[in-house]
């Protein structure tokens, strides 16, 4: 019996009694050897009356063994492998023997892991000396174990006192009682180790085994390996490459561009990717002046895009693009500048670019692709965002920030935290709590500037937005930046040529409205344009915009009447799209033209939670709760107990009731 654990053992009693009542929780018990850690786990399962318990334990000589560990925890439930989804059955078939084919995904490992305790619930799984779980096993049960939710699962890992392990970085709840490294695979245990292997194969070997931990978010360890293939086959593109990616993802671009601009000429286009997605003008140029042909025309078409006439930059972009475009469906989701998605995201065409970017994402989702999603995620929330339908922009940037954790993608975290800082401003947030949120990425410092903008710090929003525009996407901000130019009575620096540049080329409707509501704003007769502005109702978001100026215009006229048709109208956009600081604004000029009281529009939708909106969107669609946890990496009674939570919200009792409202008017 382990003694003098009353605390200790209420608490995992506790646990246990909660997955009786379809509650899941994840545990690390934490001792130094000999502190009664294995005790404590048969004390708990002697008690764990009407759960399941299903075991496994580290060995250290089978700590090189992948999915040992996992393979022993699952033995008890594999009768019920054909119940999976295919690719994750197929995944798991593989990694535990079961069937031949390539190294499954690790991460579709783990949610087949998750998918198959879920279904046999209530269960206590049990992992002891988990300091000697191979690394597979491990990476799999900790993917399992930060999704648990409302499957009536529980994990206990019992592992010795360590600073900095998976479970830390997990952000596992830990337990602490008084008183890991397979993932590398037998790929470079073979090229590490066997002595017949020629320097040059041991080499390529590293580099491949290095490209699969960077994959992980590892770069420290790839970089250790990258150094040792280095030593034997010399430095070669394929590292260099590599290098500059680590040195990319952990936040130092400007690293990443030297080390590709220095590396020959095969590594310029690389070079003037990273240049591009950091609105690096400088770097640009200097890759442009080495290559010849299209692939320079390309890149002087970006700088012109980024500073100087984006008419031109555009032109010639579409020109050329031919000779460089990929097909967004491959698994080439870092690819720039020419895809798909980025020309019609440098066109303006949020429609098609969505388009695309939603096909890519199911594409991948039904390979099991997990580790592409966090880019493709990233960049449909910040598509969404640009729209203005910051709901949708939410959800999907919370679930590419939560995917890119897991997989240890810091720079996609980062960038989706930017876009969740965005979604704040836009929902009124004032820049000390956008700051909170994220406050030193492009777009942070765009959150900053909506902000100002909306409250009308037309100075402070202005200094910011002059950065903004000479960035990835900041054709997007330059209707802002006028805006902000003109109100600030510095009209001078208001970039109206580049706008209308931009405008003409895009040949967007909606970029031309907003361009007629800049030009409005510096005519003397402004009508004509603000009538041309309030046409298009393509992007509503922008549509409001120009109704807002258009009713402030006309009041000031004192032409009340027309005025409260349009700002009546913009206020009902910005209330129910939960913008509540453009609401407010639109609400007082109606009052100011006369009208009291600005009617209410409640948006169900604006009390979900970015995950419940997720799982409510795809179940108006039909989807099962089986179907929809494939998609969104959940269990299936997770998915059921959001759904359980959200229809009370929605005012609906069951499925037949939630697709006969029309609560996604946008979604294709």
């Amino acid at each position: 019996m382990s003694q003098g654990r009353d605390e200790e053992r209420n608490r995992l009693r506790a646990l246990t009694t909660g997955a009786r009542q379809g509650r899941s929780a994840a545990l690390v018990i934490r001792a130094e050897s000999g502190a009664g850690k294995s005790a404590l786990l048969e004390q708990v399962a002697e008690e764990a009356a009407e759960v399941r318990v299903l075991r496994t334990r580290g060995v250290e000589a089978e700590s090189d063994l992948p999915f040992a560990a996992l393979h022993q925890l699952l033995r008890p439930l594999l009768d019920g492998l054909a119940g999976l989804p295919r690719p994750q059955e197929d995944a798991l078939r593989v990694a535990l023997g079961m069937a031949a084919g390539a190294a499954p995904d690790r991460f579709l490992v783990g949610l087949a892991t998750l998918t198959l305790l879920a279904e046999h619930g209530p269960l206590l799984c049990l992992v002891d000396d988990a300091h000697w779980i191979d690394r597979a096993s491990l990476a799999a049960l900790v993917f399992a174990a930060r999704r648990l939710d409302a499957e009536g699962v529980v994990l206990l890992f019992a592992t010795r006192n360590a600073d900095g392990d998976e479970f830390a970085a997990a952000g596992i709840a830990e337990l602490s009682l008084r008183s890991l490294d397979d993932f590398q695979h037998d790929l470079v245990r073979a090229a590490g180790h066997q002595s017949t292997t020629s320097a040059m194969a041991r080499a390529a070997g590293l580099t491949v085994a290095a490209t699969l931990l960077a994959d992980a978010g590892r770069g420290d360890e790839a970089s250790a390996l990258i150094n040792q293939a280095a030593r034997l086959g010399g430095t070669t593109p394929e590292l260099v490459a590599l290098r500059a990616r680590i040195e990319f993802e952990d936040g130092a671009p400007q690293a990443a561009w030297r080390l590709l601009f220095d590396g020959g000429p095969e590594l310029l286009v690389e070079a003037a990717r990273v240049a591009w997605s950091t609105g690096d003008v400088d770097g640009l140029r200097r890759v442009s002046e080495r290559l010849t042909g299209s692939t320079a025309e390309l890149v002087r078409g970006a700088v012109d895009l980024l500073c100087g006439d984006p008419g031109r930059g555009l032109a010639t972009i579409r020109r050329h693009v031919g000779d460089h475009t990929r097909d967004d469906t491959q698994d080439n989701t870092g690819a720039l500048p020419v895809n798909n998605t980025s020309l019609a995201l440098m066109s303006g065409d949020l429609a098609t670019a969505e388009d695309s970017l939603l096909m890519l994402d199911a594409t991948l989702r039904s390979r099991g692709s997990i580790g592409w999603l966090p880019g493709v995620l990233t960049l449909l929330a910040e598509t969404q965002a640009l729209g203005g339908r910051i709901g949708e922009c939410a959800a999907t940037a919370t679930e590419a920030v939560r995917i890119a954790e897991d997989t240890g993608q810091r720079r996609h975290a980062h960038h989706a935290r930017g876009v969740l800082a965005y979604h704040a401003a836009l929902r009124g947030g004032d820049v000390q709590e956008v700051q909170e949120v994220h406050d030193d990425s492009d777009w942070g410092r765009r959150a900053q500037a909506s902000s100002h903008l909306a409250h009308g710090r037309f100075d402070a929003a202005l200094s910011i937005l002059d950065r903004v525009t000479v960035r990835p996407h900041g054709l997007y901000f330059l209707p802002d930046q006028v805006e902000a130019a003109v109100r600030a009575g510095q009209e001078d620096r208001a970039l109206l040529g580049r706008l209308g540049s931009w405008a003409r080329a895009s040949g967007q409707p909606w970029v031309l409205a907003a361009h007629h509501r800049c030009l409005a704003l510096v005519a003397g007769d402004p009508e004509e344009h603000f009538d041309q502005a309030v046409r298009c109702a393509e992007v509503p978001f922008q549509q409001s915009r120009s109704r807002l100026l258009y009713g402030e215009w006309l009041r000031r006229a004192r032409r009340k009447t027309e005025a409260r048709r349009q700002l009546r109208a913009a206020f009902e956009h910005f209330n129910q799209a939960g913008m509540r600081v453009w609401a407010e604004r639109a609400r007082a000029e109606l009052r100011a033209a006369g009208e009291s009281t600005a009617p209410e529009a409640n948006d169900p939708l604006a009390m979900l939670t970015p995950q419940e909106l997720q799982i409510v969107r795809l179940a108006s669609t039909g989807a099962t709760n089986k179907e929809i946890a494939a998609q969104l990496f959940l269990s299936p009674k997770t998915v059921g107990h959001h759904l359980y939570r959200a229809f009370p919200k929605l005012g609906v009792a069951n499925r037949t009731e939630l697709a006969n409202r029309d609560l996604f008017p946008h979604s294709r």
